[in-house]
């Protein structure tokens, strides 16, 4: 499980980067942004949301979007599922009255692979 203040910090998406390139196949991702993911992400950081069966739904400028600017953000997926099967809903400008909230991302481990 981790938590990845993207907001911040280009460091914070390389970081999540590296974390989601290490779930395996068929693990379980939940994601939340409440305010702010859009600025520094990269697109390695959007590519691995997406093999997680995300989908761009958003719309920022009429082009499709994962996040927009201060949408509040949830999804849960699969890695390497297809596109768009992951469940995702999108809140535009604020959340509980919070803008620019870290984003968190929790795994879940299937018991087979925990030792």
């Amino acid at each position: 499980m981790g938590s990845f203040d993207i907001w911040e910090s280009p460091r914070e998406a390389e970081r999540m980067t590296r974390f989601l390139q290490q779930a395996a196949t068929g693990t379980i991702g939940v994601f939340t942004v409440a305010g702010e993911a859009s600025v520094n992400l990269t697109s390695a950081l959007e590519a691995e949301l997406l093999a997680f069966g995300l989908s761009k739904e958003a719309s920022v400028n009429r082009s499709p979007a994962l996040f927009g600017l201060k949408y509040s953000f949830a999804a849960v997926g699969v890695k390497n599922a297809p596109a768009g099967t992951a469940l995702q809903a999108w809140s535009p400008d604020q959340f509980m009255g919070c803008s620019g909230m870290p984003v968190a991302c929790g795994v879940l481990v299937p018991k087979e692979i925990v030792k």
